[in-house]
């Protein structure tokens, strides 16, 4: 019977005629005792007394994923029982902590790398990404230029497998993918290989100031962050002798040890005056070095002296404490400059 003159409610139902409305619901978990109407997820009326109540696990599920209350989502979690949703909250819930927290129930390998590829949360891709230990899924996850950057240099991080390293640091052409890889590995055998490689994909190039000027312009190679982790002196002596790069003879220079060695490239007036100062530095004799930075000063220019060796971190003068090798400095230098600065620093010394 229609009610003409008004409804008569009570809750959401109609006494008179069981007309209904979405409003004052009695909600028993998901659907509402009195009218049998089912709300979602979202709907703002639930409380989390409710929820301690509830058992429905596609519900609690919901409750989980939902995005209009973090105490209401946090408290559907922690009723959850049923495993099988814990990777669809990882993967498809709003909050980062109850996400993370989904994470954290799971084991399955296959299930993180889904998370890190299908995920809507960036945080906990990338906390996914550090569950993983299966050495082909993270290599997987390196080569999917799909995938966030930072996620595939996590999953270089990750990386263990000698094997796999050496296969991405072969096929990739990414400098900072290279550089994460190069960073893993420990076979020497491998480091090797990268050293002696000449592909350019190994080298970048970088302004250090804002103003272009070709001074400020800097080139890192990978190679020479390969060379500084290798401590086979033979390999090391023979890319400070024979190699044609200038910066990976510096490296191996300062990695070399052999004293014999470092004295032949020390005196060596045919050698780089740089190399020669490297190797001085790290003679034992110390009278010997003094003599190869006193025959330094003498034949190199004063820009060479003043600038190119600051850059290395060397102060050539500073190094010059033998007042009878500073004065033949004085007489014998070709550069008038260095002559000036001998004589400086005697005056230091006095």
């Amino acid at each position: 019977m229609a009610c003409l003159f008004g409804h008569k409610w009570n809750g959401c139902k109609c006494t008179k005629c069981s007309a209904t409305r979405n409003e004052q619901h009695a909600w028993n978990g998901r659907v509402c005792s009195v009218c049998g109407a089912e709300r979602d997820a979202n709907h703002q009326g639930i409380t989390i007394e409710e929820i301690q109540k509830l058992t429905d696990q596609s519900f609690l599920t919901e409750l989980a994923k939902s995005k209009e209350n973090y105490g209401i989502a946090q408290a559907a979690f922690t009723k959850l029982t049923d495993a099988s949703v814990f990777a669809d909250v990882a993967k498809n819930g709003f909050f980062t902590d109850v996400c993370k927290a989904a994470l954290n129930k799971l084991t399955d390998q296959s299930v993180f790398a889904e998370i890190v590829r299908t995920g809507n949360n960036e945080e906990v891709c990338e906390a996914a990404v550090n569950k993983l230990t299966d050495q082909h899924i993270l290599l997987d996850i390196v080569c999917d230029t799909k995938l966030d950057f930072s996620i595939r240099i996590t999953a270089v991080m990750k990386l263990t497998d000698q094997s796999i390293l050496a296969t991405i640091i072969k096929n990739n052409e990414e400098y900072y993918i290279l550089q994460t890889a190069i960073e893993q590995i420990t076979a020497q055998n491998v480091l090797f290989d990268i050293v002696k490689d000449t592909n350019n994909k190994y080298k970048q190039s970088y302004q250090v100031s804002d103003d272009y000027d070709a001074s400020q312009h800097r080139t890192e190679d990978l190679r020479v962050k390969a060379l500084e982790m290798i401590n086979d002196q033979s390999f090391l002596i023979d890319i400070a002798k024979n190699n044609t790069d200038g910066g990976l003879r510096k490296a191996a220079i300062m990695k070399i040890s052999d004293q014999t060695v470092l004295i032949d490239i020390a005196t060596d007036k045919n050698s780089t005056s740089l190399f020669r100062v490297i190797a001085a530095k790290k003679l034992e004799n110390s009278q010997l070095a003094r003599q190869v930075y006193c025959d330094i000063a003498k034949t190199e220019n004063d820009y060479f002296i003043s600038n190119l060796l600051p850059s290395s971190g060397i102060n050539l003068m500073s190094l010059l404490t033998d007042r009878e090798l500073l004065s033949d400095v004085v007489k014998n230098a070709k550069d008038s400059s260095v002559r000036e600065n001998a004589k400086k620093r005697i005056k230091e010394l006095l």
